[in-house]
């Protein structure tokens, strides 16, 4: 039996004041509460990686969920998740967006980006698109320190090169 809680009226007819919107307890809802806690509540495990930062939500959504649905209920979907756009930026309508959890991920502060021509890209998405496998083109500009073009645009296959020459350098030191 509902008890009135989340509902217009109560049991007995009467208007329920406290009643708002009937959004409290779905994902959306949580998901505007999760924002607030990581951004506001310094016992959060997350309060480092937003509020510790200077990550804000904006007046508009701070103690309002019915103006944070308005904004953002168009194009949200159960499987999607907040993105901000720019990661240093605050939670605010221009800055968030729904996207998929692939997307968000490639929106991370600890991807490494790069820059070739005009276009920039995450490290693993350059790998993506150029079929190599992300580790390969990591070794090949960190370890290997190849110029970018190289590393972007070869197709070499250098790790047989390589082992001759640890093995002659393994040769090398046992004489």
């Amino acid at each position: 039996m509902n008890n009135g809680k989340n509902t217009k009226n109560n049991f007995k007819g009467k208007s329920n004041p406290n009643y708002k919107h009937g959004m409290k307890g779905t994902r959306i809802y949580r998901i505007w509460q999760r924002i607030k806690a990581r951004c506001l509540n310094k016992n959060t495990n997350d309060y480092k990686y937003y509020g510790g930062r200077g990550i804000k939500v904006c007046k508009r959504w701070l103690n309002s969920f019915e103006n944070f649905y308005e904004d953002l209920s168009v194009g949200y979907e159960d499987d999607l998740t907040i993105d901000r756009i720019d990661n240093n930026g605050d939670y605010e309508p221009l800055n968030c967006r729904w996207v998929s959890r692939k997307i968000q991920s490639q929106n991370k502060r600890n991807n490494i980006f790069i820059t070739y021509g005009s276009e920039t890209k995450s490290l693993k998405k350059w790998a993506q698109d150029l079929g190599l496998k992300y580790k390969t083109l990591h070794c090949r500009i960190f370890e290997y320190n190849m110029p970018l073009a190289t590393a972007l645009t070869s197709n070499l296959y250098i790790r047989p090169k390589l082992d001759r020459v640890l093995k002659q350098n393994r040769k090398h030191r046992s004489l």
